[in-house]
């Protein structure tokens, strides 16, 4: 699945609970001192086709630990796991710029790897989204995952890595490169 659409699926995962639960809600900025705890995967990486199985990866985990959220107790644990990802996600993009600028054999092959992965996300996804519908804890639910996906940093890393692979849709949204 490519990774802005992550924050789709997501949408769509949790929009019944969104209809229901409608409040802004505090928000702690706890990514700062949890990037301490991230191990550097990304520091060994030395090409663009093992930041895209990175990417990956991190897309994978993603996803698995929306489709296991089936209470508000599930739904705490993967919020307290979004900090430690967007981490990771931030080195990878600072991997990538370090390279040479990918080729198109490697865009291809990032493209492959991000497809592949959706693709093996995508049935248990649907599943999880039709069983939260009738979840008796659905608006306390929203609310969680609602705060721990609303952030701009990782969206912006998210489409700064798209728009240097070429991942399909990124061109949708303009991408500012400090």
């Amino acid at each position: 699945m490519k990774l802005k659409h992550i924050i789709t699926v997501f949408a769509l995962f949790i929009s019944p609970l969104a209809l229901v639960s409608c409040g802004d809600g505090d928000k702690e900025d706890s990514a700062s001192s949890d990037t301490e705890d991230v191990d550097s995967a990304s520091a060994s990486v030395k090409s663009h086709v093992e930041i895209g199985q990175e990417m990956a990866e991190i897309m994978s985990e993603m996803m698995t630990g929306m489709v296991s959220v089936k209470d508000v107790e599930s739904a705490e644990a993967f919020a307290a796991k979004v900090p430690e990802r967007k981490a990771k996600m931030k080195d990878l993009l600072k991997a990538a710029k370090a390279l040479p600028a990918p080729s198109d054999e490697d865009k291809a092959a990032v493209n492959k790897i991000m497809d592949e992965a959706q693709e093996k996300a995508g049935p248990s996804m649907m599943e999880a989204m039709m069983g939260m519908s009738e979840n008796p804890e659905a608006e306390a639910i929203g609310k969680v995952m609602e705060n721990a996906m609303q952030d701009e940093e990782m969206d912006k890393i998210g489409y700064e890595l798209e728009a240097m692979y070429k991942i399909e849709g990124s061109d949708e949204q303009e991408i500012i490169v400090e």
